[in-house]
């Protein structure tokens, strides 16, 4: 049982590598040039007086966020080793609870670097299909066992961008979960005119048109109106929307709720090749472990 869990778990978050299978992984380097180089190194906010300029602090945030991005990418490699290597059940829970761990911990660094005006390194080669990108969403989820992924029609996604898009969904997912406790969080996509469309539908309480009307001005506005309720996650969905031209607007169930509709730009998604973007249960590279060429987390 726990083994068929622990399965689904990695599927959950997977989706194709940038590397073709085979292809040696070389380690990444422990610690950005510019923290290691005395005369250029960057001082972080500890070394900063109070009432020091957040802004001159803004690089020694980010070098230390990639640094620990790097670690985390150790971590979930050795974490898969030990995953393939037992099939002790109260050993692969331990291991379970351990990589989804290290998984948010990876999205708060990520969300870190986002809030600081940078971009989430993770990079792949190729497009990736749409129903990896939302499984992978899933699967930063705080708890990945209430999202419901639905349809997903097939298309792709520009590998450059998957990495921000799926931490954009896994925002909106963990929204809806914080909304409506013990409810599940309904996911589904589908070609539209302007694009593709990734609905996240949650069960909240019923939510006024002021309420609504007011989220969607913040998300337009790119994070300028202030509203601290919603805290950093809202802001890093609506700073990485405006960085690769996403649309993202909530407006009320049918069923009850709040559905967020996110639309990826044409020049973001296209139609499958030979991969048809469907779940066929296949157990593909894990997100963001496999650290080579443009996929290594410091971005070097």
């Amino acid at each position: 049982m726990l083994t068929r869990l622990l399965a689904r778990w990695r599927s959950a978050r997977t989706a194709p590598d940038a590397e073709p299978s085979g292809t040696p992984t070389p380690r990444p380097r422990p610690y950005p040039a510019d923290i290691r180089t005395p005369d250029r190194a960057v001082r972080g906010p500890a070394s900063r007086p109070p009432g020091g300029n957040p802004t001159a602090d803004g690089p020694a945030l980010a070098a230390y966020a990639r640094v620990g991005l790097t670690l985390v990418a150790e971590q979930l490699t050795r974490l898969e080793t030990l995953e393939a290597g037992t099939d002790d059940d109260a050993t692969l829970q331990g291991l379970f609870d351990l990589d989804h761990r290290a998984t948010r911990q990876r999205r708060l660094l990520e969300t870190q670097l986002v809030l600081l005006g940078e971009a989430v390194p993770r990079r792949w080669r190729e497009p990736l299909p749409l129903n990896d990108v939302v499984r992978a969403a899933v699967g930063e989820a705080r708890d990945f066992g209430r999202p419901r992924p639905g349809p997903v029609q097939p298309a792709t996604l520009d590998g450059a961008a998957a990495a921000e898009v799926i931490h954009l969904l896994a925002e909106l997912i963990d929204d809806g979960l914080d909304a409506a406790p013990d409810q599940p969080v309904d996911l589904r996509g589908e070609w539209v005119g302007t694009g593709y469309a990734v609905e996240v539908e949650d069960h909240r309480a019923e939510v006024t048109a002021r309420e609504l009307d007011a989220r969607n001005a913040y998300l337009k506005t790119g994070g300028a109106t202030v509203r601290p309720d919603d805290g950093p996650g809202i802001l890093v969905v609506s700073r990485i929307a405006r960085r690769h031209g996403v649309t993202v607007q909530w407006r009320r169930a049918p069923a009850g709720g709040v559905t967020a509709v996110v639309v990826l730009p044409t020049d973001l998604v296209g139609a499958p090749g030979g991969d048809s973007g469907e779940d066929t249960g296949a157990q593909p590279h894990l997100l963001g472990v496999r650290i080579s060429g443009r996929d290594d987390p410091t971005g070097h």
